[in-house]
């Protein structure tokens, strides 16, 4: 490693499925004079063992920076990893960068950075935080069960879980779910609440009123949200007396913090006009985040299939793949079907 130090250029904490896995997660990007990829590969992973916090799927990526020449003057390091407590994951990944600059001026003054490392009382203070964050494991077995079983598992704001969508969803406090509850769950019982995840730019809130207009012509209960973000998601899928529910997600908010939910009945991807989000790093990465509903839906996806942008989304798509312009076909089969 060069005494270049190191510097943060981009941490995303992902509360939710996300462009890189399903499950919360962290992005990491940093900024180095040489490559560092074996030593923030270790620091991560050490880090999480001490701290206690589950980290998955951890992928280290260098990218050649500024410089095309065979020798960069700087190299971006990609991290990402998923794990329950992204809030946790954010916190070592932030911590990860100050090991490594201190690491770069214990080599220039011939000391060892590592000796009083673990001393520090902001470890402790994580460790402790992911004692107290840490799901018991009846609820995790419980939240196992439903993820199998395709029932929706929300993670509410007072601590708090719930399986299912809506006010009738059963919610449990995870200090308090004993193994006797997994046997005793009525999983016929919890409601059905169809969601329909629309993405796109400037043709997404006419889509969004199309469809809610569609499910109430029919008879449904229907509810809808236009330019939701996470937390306007979660509330309104925690909340909601609908049995129907259209949420268009604001694109800048699934590019910064990731989608509020792991599945949803129909996804909708209208169009990609205009400019891309200032907060994505790439034209990719935009695209990518207007494609994820499309991931985690359950029954058909509905696709702009005359933008050439979207190509490189299909091969990712499980579903089945239906031209935007059969919408109201699509919906009268789910609606008929029900």
């Amino acid at each position: 490693m060069s005494a270049e130090p190191v510097q943060m250029v981009l941490l995303r904490r992902y509360d939710g499925p996300h462009i890189f896995g399903p499950h919360a997660g962290v992005w990491l990007r940093i900024g180095s004079g040489d490559n560092c990829q074996q030593a923030l590969t270790f620091v991560l992973k050490d880090l999480a063992q001490f701290v206690g916090i589950v980290m998955v799927s951890l992928d280290v990526t260098a990218i050649a920076g500024l410089n095309p020449g065979p020798e960069p003057d700087t190299w971006l390091i990609d991290a990402t990893f998923q794990t329950p407590t992204p809030g946790l994951g954010a916190a070592i990944a932030r911590y990860a960068v100050d090991r490594l600059n201190a690491q770069l001026r214990s080599s220039d003054e011939n000391t060892a950075a590592d000796t009083l490392w673990y001393d520090d009382p902001t470890l402790f203070d994580l460790k402790q935080q992911c004692r107290r964050e840490a799901l018991p494991i009846a609820s995790l077995q419980l939240i196992a069960e439903a993820q199998q079983r395709g029932v929706p598992v929300l993670y509410r704001p007072d601590g708090a879980f719930q399986l299912g969508y809506g006010t009738h969803g059963l919610v449990y406090d995870p200090t308090t779910v004993v193994h006797e509850m997994l046997l005793a769950v009525r999983w016929e019982d919890i409601p059905s609440v169809a969601l329909y995840a629309v993405t796109g730019e400037r043709q997404r809130a006419t889509v969004v009123d199309h469809i809610a207009a569609f499910c109430e012509s029919v008879g449904c209960h229907c509810e809808k949200v236009q330019d939701a973000d996470y937390q306007t998601t979660l509330m309104r899928l925690i909340e909601t007396e609908a049995d129907h529910v259209v949420i268009g997600l604001e694109t800048a908010d699934i590019i910064q913090r990731g989608l509020a939910f792991a599945q949803c009945q129909l996804g909708v991807l209208t169009d990609c006009d205009g400019p891309y989000p200032s907060v994505a790093q790439s034209s990719l990465e935009w695209i990518q985040a207007l494609g994820l509903p499309m991931l985690l839906t359950t029954g058909k996806v509905l696709l702009n299939t005359s933008e050439p942008a979207f190509a490189s989304l299909i091969p990712s798509i499980a579903s089945d793949i239906v031209p935007l312009h059969a919408l109201d076909d699509v919906l009268q089969q789910m609606l008929l079907h029900q």
